[in-house]
Protein backbone atom coordinates (compact mmCIF):
# COMPACT_ATOMS: atom_id res chain seq x y z
CA UNK A 1 0.00 0.00 0.00
CA UNK A 2 0.80 3.71 -0.93
CA UNK A 3 0.50 6.56 1.49
CA UNK A 4 -0.11 9.59 -0.09
CA UNK A 5 1.26 12.67 2.22
CA UNK A 6 -0.30 14.45 5.43
CA UNK A 7 -1.21 18.12 4.88
CA UNK A 8 -1.02 20.08 7.70
CA UNK A 9 -2.82 22.94 7.94
CA UNK A 10 -1.67 26.27 10.24
CA UNK A 11 -0.87 29.62 10.02
CA UNK A 12 1.56 29.91 12.07
CA UNK A 13 4.94 28.95 10.71
CA UNK A 14 7.02 28.22 13.80
CA UNK A 15 3.88 25.40 14.21
CA UNK A 16 3.88 24.17 11.09
CA UNK A 17 7.56 23.41 10.76
CA UNK A 18 7.78 21.92 14.08
CA UNK A 19 4.83 19.32 12.76
CA UNK A 20 6.30 18.89 9.38
CA UNK A 21 9.31 17.69 11.46
CA UNK A 22 7.43 15.34 13.79
CA UNK A 23 5.80 13.45 10.59
CA UNK A 24 9.52 13.39 8.93
CA UNK A 25 10.64 11.82 11.90
CA UNK A 26 8.49 9.15 11.44
CA UNK A 27 9.12 8.88 7.99
CA UNK A 28 5.56 10.15 6.91
CA UNK A 29 5.98 12.98 4.01
CA UNK A 30 4.54 16.04 4.41
CA UNK A 31 2.82 19.09 2.81
CA UNK A 32 2.03 22.17 4.05
CA UNK A 33 -0.70 24.78 3.99
CA UNK A 34 -0.68 28.67 6.19
CA UNK A 35 -4.60 28.83 5.39
CA UNK A 36 -7.46 27.38 4.34
CA UNK A 37 -7.36 28.77 0.79
CA UNK A 38 -3.99 27.28 0.08
CA UNK A 39 -5.15 23.72 1.90
CA UNK A 40 -8.27 24.07 -0.51
CA UNK A 41 -6.47 24.32 -3.49
CA UNK A 42 -3.94 21.43 -2.42
CA UNK A 43 -7.15 18.97 -1.69
CA UNK A 44 -8.49 19.73 -5.28
CA UNK A 45 -4.98 18.97 -7.13
CA UNK A 46 -4.32 15.90 -4.94
CA UNK A 47 -4.54 13.24 -2.35
CA UNK A 48 -3.86 13.07 1.01
CA UNK A 49 -3.48 10.07 3.38
CA UNK A 50 -4.60 12.75 6.83
CA UNK A 51 -5.37 16.44 6.98
CA UNK A 52 -4.14 18.01 10.30
CA UNK A 53 -6.26 21.08 10.53
CA UNK A 54 -5.59 23.70 12.86
CA UNK A 55 -9.31 25.59 13.76
CA UNK A 56 -8.31 29.14 14.20
CA UNK A 57 -6.68 31.15 11.22
CA UNK A 58 -7.30 33.68 9.58
CA UNK A 59 -9.34 34.61 6.25
CA UNK A 60 -10.71 30.63 5.95
CA UNK A 61 -11.15 28.99 8.96
CA UNK A 62 -10.75 25.43 9.67
CA UNK A 63 -14.54 25.06 10.35
CA UNK A 64 -15.00 26.57 7.29
CA UNK A 65 -12.64 24.58 5.08
CA UNK A 66 -14.20 21.59 7.12
CA UNK A 67 -17.85 22.56 5.90
CA UNK A 68 -16.26 22.98 2.29
CA UNK A 69 -14.66 18.99 2.31
CA UNK A 70 -17.81 17.62 3.00
CA UNK A 71 -19.57 19.64 0.58
CA UNK A 72 -17.77 18.64 -1.84
CA UNK A 73 -17.05 14.87 -0.96
CA UNK A 74 -14.00 14.90 0.41
CA UNK A 75 -13.55 11.96 2.81
CA UNK A 76 -9.78 12.18 3.66
CA UNK A 77 -9.86 12.07 7.83
CA UNK A 78 -9.46 15.03 9.18
CA UNK A 79 -7.74 15.81 12.69
CA UNK A 80 -8.62 18.79 14.33
CA UNK A 81 -6.88 21.19 16.40
CA UNK A 82 -7.06 24.08 18.35
CA UNK A 83 -5.02 25.93 21.32
CA UNK A 84 -8.33 28.23 21.93
CA UNK A 85 -11.19 27.61 23.58
CA UNK A 86 -14.72 29.45 22.83
CA UNK A 87 -16.32 31.72 25.09
CA UNK A 88 -18.75 29.58 26.83
CA UNK A 89 -15.44 27.30 26.94
CA UNK A 90 -16.43 24.53 24.37
CA UNK A 91 -12.98 23.84 22.55
CA UNK A 92 -12.91 24.65 18.78
CA UNK A 93 -11.21 21.03 18.25
CA UNK A 94 -14.54 19.39 19.80
CA UNK A 95 -16.82 21.81 17.33
CA UNK A 96 -14.73 20.42 14.88
CA UNK A 97 -15.73 16.68 15.80
CA UNK A 98 -19.24 17.56 15.49
CA UNK A 99 -18.95 18.87 11.99
CA UNK A 100 -17.42 15.61 10.75
CA UNK A 101 -13.26 15.67 12.02
CA UNK A 102 -12.20 12.41 13.22
CA UNK A 103 -10.52 13.25 16.06
CA UNK A 104 -10.28 17.00 17.90
CA UNK A 105 -6.57 17.93 19.86
CA UNK A 106 -5.36 21.01 21.69
CA UNK A 107 -1.98 22.19 21.07
CA UNK A 108 0.59 22.14 21.60
CA UNK A 109 0.51 18.66 19.41
CA UNK A 110 2.45 15.46 21.58
CA UNK A 111 4.79 12.86 19.91
CA UNK A 112 1.61 10.65 21.19
CA UNK A 113 -0.44 12.82 18.81
CA UNK A 114 1.63 12.22 15.78
CA UNK A 115 2.32 8.56 16.64
CA UNK A 116 -1.71 7.89 16.90
CA UNK A 117 -2.70 10.04 14.07
CA UNK A 118 -0.10 7.77 11.88
CA UNK A 119 -3.10 5.21 12.56
CA UNK A 120 -5.15 7.09 11.18
CA UNK A 121 -3.66 8.03 7.12
CA UNK A 122 -5.55 6.53 4.15
CA UNK A 123 -3.91 4.45 1.95
CA UNK A 124 -4.32 4.85 -2.11
CA UNK A 125 -5.30 1.86 -3.53
CA UNK A 126 -3.68 0.82 -7.24
CA UNK A 127 -6.19 2.60 -8.91
CA UNK A 128 -4.79 5.98 -7.37
CA UNK A 129 -8.40 6.34 -5.75
CA UNK A 130 -7.54 6.87 -1.98
CA UNK A 131 -9.62 4.18 0.12
CA UNK A 132 -11.61 6.57 1.59
CA UNK A 133 -13.41 7.75 -1.28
Amino acid sequence: MHYPPVLVVEDNATTREVLKARFQNKSIPCVEASDGFTAMRLLKQQSFSLVLLDIVMPGMDGLELLRWMTINGIKTPVVAMSGSLMCSGINYAHMAQELGAFWGISKPVSDDDIAEMESLRVPVMQSGLSAAG
